[in-house]
């Protein structure tokens, strides 16, 4: 003889309720990082519009300081070395080195990451639930 053992309706009741509840609440939290994943895209965008700014002022910037450099190279070479080694000479030096220091490396926006929804079919808990049987 084979015994059946099966949810009691209680039971049963709750597992839909908790399917529904579930299936709600993912539904909410995909809406949720919708909204979030919006305001992710639309930071990318701003800092990418940022980056393209500052870089277009960095650029300027190392074309400015190429321009000085040039400037004091030449002034450098014309000098006599004799020159080149007294106090303002080597105090000349360590400006026009100094010139040469200014760092205007461009910057690289990186994108930042955006939240992955959950599928339905995919949610585990989800499918343990909805798919339990109820009865044996």
């Amino acid at each position: 003889m084979i015994t059946t053992i099966e949810l009691s309706t209680d039971e049963a009741n709750r597992k839909q309720g908790l399917t529904q509840e579930l299936k709600a609440a993912v539904a909410v939290y995909n809406a949720d990082l919708s909204v979030a994943n919006d305001l992710i895209e639309q930071a990318n965008d701003k800092a990418e519009a940022a980056s393209e700014k500052l870089n277009a002022v960095l650029t300027r910037v190392e074309a400015y300081r190429d321009e000085i450099v040039a400037k004091q190279k030449g002034f450098w070479d014309a000098q006599s070395e004799d020159w080149q080694y007294t106090p303002e000479g080597k105090a000349f030096n360590a400006w026009m080195e100094s010139w040469g220091d200014v760092d205007a490396t461009l910057v690289q926006e990186k994108d930042r990451e955006k939240f992955e929804e959950l599928d339905d079919g995919t949610a585990e808990v989800l499918d343990a639930v909805s798919s339990a049987p109820q009865k044996i």
